[in-house]
């Protein structure tokens, strides 16, 4: 026995051996860790493709062999062309030395470039991979140009461009898009607005088990505000009642539960399944919106939720029907997984105050009514009716 064991492990040795040698002999093995443009999981697309999916262009070679884009090549050649006619105006240069300098700015980044997709979307020679760059990235900046400042300007960084393009697709109403973290070079425009979204600093925990629905919050004796803060676009703050000193008397500050103002528009669930898989894909990126989506997914169960949201003042949407704001929080979790809840703090607060006598007994009366409600008249109704019965029953037999 122990010799047919001893043979056994000896070929496992041996298999995982070669299973070893083979991934250390690729060659692309140690550039995997640089990999920060990817296609989105199937796990995401799946459950919405059009949302991840191209409708007028592409950019870089994800999605380069696309058919229904292919259109749109054309025209980059001309925004790259509108580009150089802009430079050859505020430099003075000739449109050739503007080319030369543009290419060999590219072909200095080409290696670091090709670091950043998968193997599998680098599989065009240099050349091709060169020219692409060149062509999509001064498509992108034409583009930025044109809707923004309408000429090149030093002055203007191009952050402040991406800003100011992607402004009307802020989910935080009468907010400005603005970074927090200083001068951080980003992977790609992705990245950039995803970090307009940090949190105020805060305890980081686990997402929490326990849910309670907004009309359930404020069956508590919770009242739903809209929040501005200057420091972050996405500051929560729970505030149990408490007296503050007011006119010569003490006030009774109510219980309330701040949100900052998200409007949701007809760019909104793409925008945020976009910022989301980012934060899926990218190892080093924090869940800031993932955790927004989580919360909000907690806060909306029904029609009832988004509507007493929108009468806070909390939500403002142009979906058209309460029902497409309901299903989007309530699908936009599904396949996500959550590292870090960033609301933990604010979350916990919340749960101990619903967790005291009064509160938890109102959320549990709620949820019975709720799940309950059309089995809870009928058998009330059923029991009349035998009671009744019954009665006239004794009465006639006497």
């Amino acid at each position: 026995m122990g010799t047919e064991d001893d043979d056994y492990g000896k070929k496992v040795h041996e298999s995982i051996s070669k299973l070893i040698e083979g991934e250390s002999a690729r060659t692309n093995h140690s550039k995997q860790s640089n990999v920060t443009i990817c296609m989105v999981p199937d796990t995401l697309r799946n459950l919405n493709p059009t949302a991840y999916t191209p409708r007028i262009t592409s950019i870089g070679p994800l999605h380069k062999e696309d058919q229904h884009l292919k259109a749109m090549e054309e025209h980059k050649v001309t925004y790259m062309y509108r580009l150089f006619c802009r430079t050859v105006e505020s430099t003075k240069k000739d449109i050739e030395q503007i080319t030369y300098n543009c290419v060999q700015a590219v072909l200095g980044l080409l290696t670091r470039a090709r670091a950043c997709y998968a193997p599998s979307f680098t599989n065009y020679e240099n050349l091709k991979f060169a020219e692409m760059m060149v062509i999509d990235g001064c498509f992108i900046l034409e583009l930025l140009y044109s809707i923004t400042v309408k000429r090149i300007l030093k002055s203007i960084s191009l952050t402040d461009l991406v800003f100011y393009f992607f402004k009307d697709m802020n989910i935080i109403n009468n907010s400005e898009l603005t970074t927090i973290e200083g001068p951080v070079e980003h992977c790609h425009i992705l990245g950039l607005l995803q970090s307009c979204y940090r949190p105020r600093a805060t305890m980081r925990g686990r997402v929490p088990n326990i849910s309670y629905s907004a009309t359930e919050i404020a069956g508590a004796g919770v009242t739903f505000k809209a929040h501005k803060d200057e420091d972050s676009l996405l500051a929560v703050k729970f505030k149990q009642s408490s007296l503050v000193p007011g006119s010569g008397s003490l006030v009774v500050r109510e219980t309330c539960f701040r949100i900052p103002v998200l409007c949701i528009k007809d760019s909104t669930p793409s925008f945020l399944r976009n910022l989301i898989a980012y934060e899926q894909c990218y190892p080093l990126s924090r869940h800031y919106v993932t955790s927004l989506a989580f919360l909000m997914d907690r806060l909306i169960d029904t029609k009832d939720d988004v509507s007493l949201l929108v009468r806070s003042k909390v939500l403002q949407h142009n979906l058209g029907a309460i029902e497409d704001v309901t299903n989007l929080f309530n699908n936009i979790c599904n396949g996500v997984v959550l590292r870090d809840f960033y609301y933990s703090e604010e979350w916990t607060k919340l749960h101990e105050y619903c967790n005291r006598f009064w509160p938890s007994i109102l959320i549990s009366l709620r949820r019975l009514f709720r799940s309950t409600t059309w089995k809870t008249l009928t058998v009330i109704a059923a029991v009349i009716l035998f009671v009744l019965t019954l009665l006239q029953t004794i009465y006639t037999v006497k």
